[in-house]
Order: C-alpha cells, then sequence, then structure tokens
C-alpha cells in the first residue's frame, strides 16, 4: 500500500530562493499551458492533452532559460495536472453537474458553474511543487543522506527535516509546499509500505454522519465536533479587526496577516488531530464500517449549516476514515446517497419515516407499522450498518 508522510522543513536563504523560483516557474508554465490550450481550441478548435503539452516543454525551455532551474518533472507534473482539471471539468458538464453556486452580482449567472480551469494567481494560494523520483538512473534522485538531511535534485545543498519519524517504503515523489504563514512543509508519498492489520474486537459498524451530530454509530455511540472554530470564534473576530484597520502593505498589516493565517492553521490542525485520533480508534476496533456516501459541498453554501458543516468537515474526516480503514485492516464501505436510510424502520423495514426538509425538523418517530420508537439519527446508522453489509456480501460473492 502506499502512503504519505508530512513534516517540517527548514530550508536555508539559498533554498528558499531556489524554492520561490521553482514555485514561480509552475505557477507561470500553468497560466502558459492553459492560455495555450484555449487558444488552440479556440482557433482550429484542437483540445490539446497533456501529452501534447509535454512535447512543447523543450522549446519553452530553449526560449525561457529559467525554467531549467525547475526539475522537469515537476514540469510535467503540472502539465498533468491542467490535463486532469480539463478531464474533470468535462466530465462534470457531460454530466450536468453545477460544481459552484456562486453567481455573479451583475449577470446573476452562475460564476465558473462547471469547474473551468482558472488562471493562477502570486497570492492568495498555497504555493507547492511536486518532484517525482527518477526512474532513468541506477541511484535514486530522491534520498536520505547519512546526516539526516533530504537531497533533491536541482536543489542547493541538502534540506533539513524535523522527522516525528521515519518513511518506510520506496520513496515516489515528494511535494514540497510553503502555506500562507510562510512555513515550509514536505510531504513523502511512499510505495510498499506494510499494513499494519488489528483484531478488531467489536465487528461491525454503520455511521450516520450529519451536522448536529457529527456522527453516531450504530451501537449508540454519538460523537460531537470539536468546535475548533468556535473555541478561537473571539479571538480571529479580534484580529480580523485589528487587520481590516491596518492599512495594506504596511509592515504590521503583514504582521497581522501573517497572525490571522497562524490562527486558521491551528483550527485546521485541532480538527484534523481530533478526526485522526477518532478514524483510527474506529478503524482499530471495527472490522467492518460502512457510511453513508454524502454530498458535503452544498452544506457549505446554506447559510444557517455552513458554519456547522465547517466545524464537521466531514469530507475530510471520511477520506481519513477511509485512509486509516486501509491501513489497518478494516472493510470501508460507502453506501449510496440514494439509499432512504432515514425513512426505513430498522426493526420491520416498512418505508415509513420522515422525508424531504420538513423532515429535518423530526428527531423521534414511531413506526405506524410496528409500533416501534426510532432515533432518527441512531435509526439511520443501524439501517446503513445492515446495507453495508449487504454491499459487502454481494461483493464478496461477485469477486468467488
Amino acid at each position: 500500500m502506499r502512503r504519505t508522510y508530512k513534516y517540517r522543513v527548514y530550508p536555508n536563504e539559498a533554498q528558499k530562493a531556489w524554492l520561490a523560483q521553482s514555485f514561480g516557474n509552475c505557477r507561470w508554465l500553468w497560466n502558459h499551458m492553459l492560455d495555450v490550450r484555449q487558444q488552440a481550441y479556440k482557433e482550429r478548435g484542437e483540445t490539446l492533452s497533456g501529452y501534447d503539452c509535454d512535447r512543447l516543454l523543450t522549446a519553452l525551455k530553449k526560449d525561457n532559460p529559467w525554467l531549467k532551474e525547475t526539475p522537469i518533472s515537476s514540469l510535467q507534473q503540472v502539465d498533468a495536472d491542467l490535463d486532469h482539471a480539463f478531464k474533470a471539468f468535462f466530465s462534470n458538464r457531460r454530466k450536468g453537474r453545477v460544481v459552484s453556486r456562486r453567481r455573479d452580482p451583475k449577470t446573476g449567472r452562475p460564476r465558473n458553474p462547471y469547474g473551468h480551469p482558472r488562471y493562477h494567481g502570486k497570492k492568495g494560494a498555497r504555493e507547492s511543487i511536486c518532484i517525482k523520483q527518477g526512474s532513468g538512473s541506477s541511484s535514486p534522485t530522491i534520498y536520505v543522506d547519512d546526516d539526516g538531511r533530504l537531497r533533491l535534485p536541482k536543489m542547493p545543498g541538502t534540506l533539513k527535516v524535523h522527522w516525528s519519524r521515519m518513511p518506510e517504503g520506496a520513496v515516489k515523489r515528494v511535494t514540497l509546499s510553503r502555506d500562507r504563514c510562510g512555513d515550509y512543509f514536505v510531504a513523502i508519498l511512499c510505495d510498499g509500505v506494510e499494513p499494519e492489520p488489528q483484531d478488531h474486537p467489536k465487528g461491525n459498524v454503520g455511521l450516520d454522519m450529519g451536522v448536529k451530530h457529527m456522527l453516531v454509530a450504530s451501537g449508540g455511540e454519538v460523537v460531537d465536533a470539536l468546535q475548533a472554530l468556535g473555541r478561537n470564534w473571539a479571538r480571529l473576530a479580534r484580529l480580523q479587526r485589528k487587520l481590516s484597520r491596518a492599512q495594506e502593505g504596511s509592515n504590521r498589516y503583514r504582521k497581522l496577516r501573517r497572525r490571522v493565517a497562524r490562527l486558521h492553521r491551528r483550527i485546521a490542525n485541532m480538527r484534523k488531530d481530533f478526526q485522526d485520533k477518532l478514524a483510527t480508534s474506529i478503524a482499530k476496533g471495527y472490522a467492518v464500517v460502512s457510511v453513508e456516501d454524502l454530498e458535503t459541498k452544498w452544506w457549505w453554501q446554506d447559510g444557517p449549516m455552513a458554519k456547522k458543516a465547517q466545524e464537521a468537515a466531514l469530507g475530510q474526516f471520511m477520506a481519513l476514515l477511509e485512509q486509516r480503514c486501509e491501513r489497518y485492516g478494516s472493510r470501508f464501505v460507502r453506501v449510496g446517497r440514494t439509499f432512504p436510510s432515514t425513512q426505513l424502520c430498522s426493526a420491520c423495514g416498512v418505508k415509513a419515516g420522515p422525508k424531504g426538509k420538513e423532515g429535518l425538523k423530526v428527531r423521534r418517530w414511531v413506526c405506524p407499522e410496528c409500533g416501534t420508537a426510532h432515533d432518527r439519527d441512531l435509526n439511520a446508522a443501524a439501517n446503513i450498518d445492515r446495507e453495508g453489509l449487504r454491499i459487502l456480501q454481494a461483493a464478496l460473492r461477485q469477486a468467488a
């Protein structure tokens, strides 16, 4: 299996200059290739692929010698990312998906309705560069030397890394990034990492996720979100007010902007640490974990639910839970979002529960067929558990 290890790195001044140059090269190449693909489609009706863009790199490096300071694998990865963005755009358009509901205040039309790739600006985004392990040479191009420092192609010197644990397996690629606080990180993707199977003493479980309670298990356990944003809301509001009064471009403005960014990073780290520990305990305790495949991105655009959805971060939690289940040998089953988990009676199977927007207010109901009193979330978790086991058994029979 593959696994990613993330560490804090401390580049020197020469390495910071090289990273800034590489970040800028990748950003410039993205914007240039996006412009080339759009012009090719407008003028000739031709759709360029990632391979077509890769063939243009040789000529671009001759005309722009500063591109040679960045590893070729990083430039090729930019073309691959742009190609993937266009494929996702056309796929969403064919399926009629609206990626964003934000509307232009002048025209009233949706902004970027199908997720069309956009130009990357210098400000406001997390900067990163991906470097792949060389495959043509006999010796690795990315490795850790005897002094515990990371060696990367074309980077001056060796990179100082704070190793919380040493990576296992073969290094496939690394991603260097700089966040809004100005701190640098490296993510190392390794292949051939051995899983860590557990005993799983608790059997199987169904998880109902939502905004009122982050997680309700079929066994009766209820877990609420950490409220990391709520705990720091007053401090964040105070810093934002100070930032709004500072003159943009001044030293005070830059210091306050960095303080706001650090607080946002602290909130995100608190939330991820809580979810990581929760996902690990679930993956180690249960052999089969069934969850409902929710469409959570619309919750962020609903006014009353947006803040609670941000606190829960269910999309991030489900991704973490799936990774932990793979790591600890558990079965992770996604139940379709069209499955009526709330409406079905977990005792007799009759579809008589609350439905629609009005049904969201109903927290308890009684089955008219068997007379069983149900808690809305606990009943849904039991139905998800039963449906997940059915899906898993069908998949195992088909594989056999």
